[in-house]
């Protein structure tokens, strides 16, 4: 697996590339650039703000870098969430689980398969079948660019 695909395993369990705060940073179609510029207005920030790389692959500028999870992760010790005893009573954490998809399961299978099966199963569950781009999280399963149903 190469470094860069490592950094699209979320280390609470998500997805990195079926974020779409990861796609606007990473696609220029004129979809992805409007979704960016409505982001930065709702976030009150510049559009080349709201970019990430995964959040195992994070600088100072990317838009998770201020993740509270992140934060707890790293002063914990902790590579993911599922490593911690205090899992099932975060707030951070819950807030997260569900909305982008069932986390614990999520990092449950990841432990089991391994890192390059687990993204291989990502990426077939999150492709949109008829363009072949990335289905997101919070788009109830449609593409965002040809807006097929995966």
């Amino acid at each position: 697996m190469m470094e860069s695909e490592k950094g699209l395993i979320g280390r609470c369990g998500i997805y990195c590339e079926a974020c779409l705060i990861y796609g606007v940073s990473h696609h220029t179609e004129d979809v992805f650039v409007e979704k960016r510029r409505n982001m930065a207005e709702h976030f009150d920030c510049k559009p080349e703000q709201v970019a990430c790389g995964g959040c195992q692959q994070l600088t100072d500028s990317s838009w998770g870098s201020a993740c509270e999870i992140l934060k707890c992760l790293n002063a914990r010790g902790y590579g993911y969430c599922d490593e911690c005893d205090g899992i099932n009573e975060c707030e951070k954490f819950a807030e997260l689980d569900g909305r982008y998809g069932e986390l614990k399961d999520s990092m449950a299978r990841l432990r089991e398969v391994g890192p390059d099966s687990w993204l291989a199963e990502q990426r077939d569950a999150m492709t949109c079948p008829g363009c072949g781009g990335a289905l997101y999280y919070g788009f109830d399963g449609k593409c965002v660019v040809c807006f097929e149903t995966g």
